[in-house]
């Protein structure tokens, strides 16, 4: 069973918190940061942005390699290539699930 590097699991918290942030931001900070002059737009995507990110950290230990690519994006945090590798093989082995779960993402699917 390969081990996680100490590097990976700060990013992967790095990302747990950052979904953590959007979930509780209030609507108006959401929308602030989409780059648009369309209001409407800008709160579909900010609420589209908040909901994807409670559904990420709701099920963060089942992700799969593109959906933690998606909730990286979400949360605002830069995923290094050699970091995507060892989150990916992780993810395939079983590794992932077994060092995020914990019930960590069921205070968001609180809210």
């Amino acid at each position: 069973m390969k081990v996680l590097s100490q590097e990976t699991i700060s990013l992967v918290k790095q990302i747990q918190q950052g979904l953590q942030r959007v979930v509780n931001a209030k609507l108006e900070v959401l929308m602030s940061e989409v780059r648009s002059i369309d209001r409407k737009f800008q709160r579909r995507e900010a609420k589209w942005r908040q909901t994807q990110s409670k559904e990420f950290l709701a099920n963060f230990n089942t992700l799969k390699v593109s959906d933690f690519m998606w909730a990286a994006r979400c949360a605002g945090v830069n995923v290094p290539q050699k970091y995507l590798n060892e989150v990916r093989e992780s993810i395939e082995s079983g590794v992932f699930k077994v060092k995020f779960s914990g019930g960590q993402g069921y205070q968001a699917a609180l809210f």
